[in-house]
């Protein structure tokens, strides 16, 4: 599937999840090509506050993308905070926004470990009336091409809340697998791994 990527996210407990309905494992073959092909990655900026703040209607759906840190409503102060991390040099998180047209429609972060060793995939949200329709899926896809272009990342990781069952779904069908036994489950979320041999653009 063409992926037009355009400039690279995470919150430290990250809830890299996919809420339960906008993760599916019929996304991009509903999409089809031509809807995928008007898709950018493109990188996250102050006049996307307004359209991101709109899909989280409780805290209790803040909470699930962004973790117990963040505070519903969702402001302008959270998200420049996040904003901020970016311009560390060199940056330790990225953070991406995917644009149809002028109108974002997806979020996700990737933050990098100590070396860059491993990257972490996080804070993965799409626009409630884009759900179901592929672009979560185009979304992980194009977060983990950005995540391997970095030669020294080894594997990408995220978590996943463990009712998230859709999202669970999603994830292992592009090579992530629940990470070791000791990992185990921490706050009602699961981490997943994914190394570099295992992952395939196609």
């Amino acid at each position: 599937m063409a992926r037009r990527l355009v400039g690279l996210c995470s919150h430290r407990r990250c809830s890299a999840a996919v809420a339960d309905d906008e993760a599916s494992t019929r996304e991009v073959s509903a999409m089809g090509e031509a809807m995928a092909d008007t898709l950018e990655l493109r990188p996250f900026a102050e006049a996307d506050f307004t359209e991101l703040k709109r899909w989280f209607v409780d805290q209790a759906a803040l909470t699930t993308w962004g973790g117990p840190g963040l505070v519903h409503p969702l402001d302008d102060s959270q998200l420049s905070a996040m904003l901020d991390d970016p311009h560390s040099e060199p940056p330790r998180r990225v953070i991406w926004a995917v644009k149809h047209g002028t109108a974002m429609i997806g979020h996700g972060q990737i933050v990098l470990g100590p070396e860059r060793a491993s990257a972490h995939l996080a804070r993965i949200a799409v626009a409630p009336e884009w759900r179901g329709r592929g672009v979560g899926e185009w979304l992980v896809r194009a977060l983990l091409s950005k995540a391997f272009e970095t030669a020294s990342v080894g594997d990408v990781t995220l978590k996943v809340y463990v009712h998230n069952h859709a999202a669970h779904k999603l994830y292992e069908k592009l090579g992530f697998r629940l990470a070791s036994p000791e990992a185990g489950v921490v706050d009602g979320v699961h981490l997943m791994t994914l190394p570099r041999a295992g992952w395939s653009t196609t």
